[in-house]
């Protein structure tokens, strides 16, 4: 991970410092991106039969889906620069909620450590990173958010834009 978190955050800073892509195109591309990697890699875990096997699919879920940290990860700040440590904290409260739901919901699916519920559990994680996927990819944006604006009496662009460049709404020294 911590290699791989390295490669995604600086190949993303290169995309958009080369203008291939706007920053909307690639945090959906990271995440959904990632996203969909994970999944496959949980699918695979599923359908493995040696746990070597298993666990190598494991790793690569985690090391290639931390891409999506140059996706999600740092959309707060481009969606809302002046609010992101709110949504932050916010979005990562609901985020914890699985991090807490998951081992009861794989408790009640793994009775007996058989490979077909444990199946079951790598379906369940896969399909929720692909409707993740599937949501970020309709409504993620790159680009901050007319709601993110302070205060600006004026709904110009060009009075959001000065409000945002210098964290002022207008107002001289």
């Amino acid at each position: 991970m911590a290699i791989t978190i390295q490669l995604s955050g600086h190949l993303a800073d290169r995309l958009l410092e080369k203008k291939i892509f706007t920053t909307t195109q690639v945090r959906k591309i990271f995440n959904c991106g990632a996203f969909i990697i994970h999944a496959g890699f949980m699918i695979g875990a599923a359908f493995c039969e040696t746990a070597v096997s298993t666990i190598t699919c494991l790793v690569l879920a985690v090391g290639l889906g931390v891409f999506s940290w140059s996706g999600f990860g740092v959309n707060y700040l481009d969606i809302a620069p002046q609010h992101a440590s709110v949504i932050m904290g916010v979005s990562n409260t609901f985020g914890t909620l699985a991090g807490i739901f998951s081992p009861i919901v794989t408790g009640y699916i793994v009775t007996t450590p058989s490979a077909d519920e444990w199946q079951i559990v790598f379906f369940i994680a896969s399909g929720l990173f692909v409707l993740g996927s599937i949501v970020y990819g309709i409504f993620a944006s790159g680009e901050v958010q007319p709601w993110a604006f302070q205060c600006c009496e004026d709904d110009s662009t060009e009075k959001k834009t000065a409000a945002y460049e210098n964290n002022y709404c207008g107002v001289e020294d």
